[in-house]
């Protein structure tokens, strides 16, 4: 982070100051325990590997021309594609390399986000699933759903931890 500190020694010139701090510290896991840190890379994890499913076995319902479908099929996709984006950008240590880069937010906005939009998903799709009359692509939904609603809670969880990231950049301390 870049402090910039404007000083005046009794010169007619302010004299400014600038000090640059370490480029790890603007890392948006780095800044949580060892604990959280590991259970943050884990609930990426759970993200990918549940979100893919997700929308997978939508895809492989008959009535995936439903709108509301469709909308759950949207949201599912966008946030997984979204969700390895961030994964490739997390092994390739990009969050550290650009540290300039509001990271706390970004991950903040995009784990509430993702856990509102895939639990309303869920509930929708739930709700679909209840008033189906097909019993052949009944248990791909009743496992699609599942999944949607097991995603949403990695998100909420991983949105608990971003916000504690996110709180701890603004009070400008290293933990979390």
């Amino acid at each position: 982070m870049l402090f910039v500190q404007m000083e005046n020694f009794g010169s007619s010139r302010p004299v400014i100051n600038t000090s640059i701090s370490s480029g790890s510290s603007f890392h948006p896991y780095l800044r949580l325990g060892g604990g959280a840190r590991r259970l943050r890379s884990l609930l990426l994890g759970i993200e990918t590997v549940l979100g893919l499913p997700a929308w997978l076995l939508i895809a492989v319902t008959e009535n995936v021309h439903s709108a509301a479908l469709g909308w759950v099929m949207f949201v599912s996709i966008f946030c997984w594609v979204l969700t390895v984006v961030l994964l490739l950008l997390y092994l390739a240590k990009a969050l550290t390399r650009m540290p300039q880069l509001p990271w706390d937010t970004a991950t903040l906005v995009f784990n509430c986000s993702a856990a509102l939009v895939y639990a309303v998903a869920g509930v929708v799709e739930a709700t679909l699933v209840a008033s189906s009359k097909e019993e052949d692509s009944y248990s791909a939904w009743a496992a699609s759903t599942v999944c949607v609603f097991l995603v949403s809670l990695s998100y909420a969880c991983s949105s608990i931890l971003s916000l504690r990231s996110w709180r701890a950049m603004q009070d400008g301390g290293e933990g979390g």
